[in-house]
């Protein structure tokens, strides 16, 4: 499990939803400043034309772009409750939600809120 023992940060979005993309720079922005620290961050597109989503990620690099079909079961925006997209979903190393409607990537606050979890995790003795 490539997660296991990180914090994971979903992005989840759509490729018509303009204040999705509006995210999409500071998103990277938050990949590299916290590249090898203990944290992911991954964006899943509900889009329900996948060629759509594929066009659009073909433009970046897409080991963190992930589908999932709206309308179904298991489909992540009703995994995490995400009626309203674009929706960022925060999970602790353990797999619990920390916070299911997490700042926007272009909040200042989400930036602080990261800081503070990695400070407190890499604290923490080794088990």
């Amino acid at each position: 499990q490539a997660y296991q023992g990180k914090f994971l940060f979903i992005d989840i979005w759509a490729t018509w939803c303009a204040p999705c993309k509006h995210e999409i720079p500071y998103l990277e922005r938050l990949k590299q400043k916290y590249a090898g620290q203990p944290i992911e961050f991954i964006s899943v597109s509900i889009d329900k034309n996948v060629n759509a989503w594929k066009k659009f990620v073909e433009s970046s690099d897409g080991k963190d772009q992930f589908h999932s079909m709206p309308g179904k079961s298991n489909s992540v925006n009703d995994v995490y409750y995400a009626a309203l997209i674009p929706a960022f979903v925060l999970i602790d190393p353990q797999g619990k939600i920390i916070n299911p409607a997490s700042f926007r990537p272009s909040d200042p606050a989400l930036e602080l809120l990261l800081d503070e979890l990695l400070q407190k995790k890499n604290d923490q003795p080794v088990q």
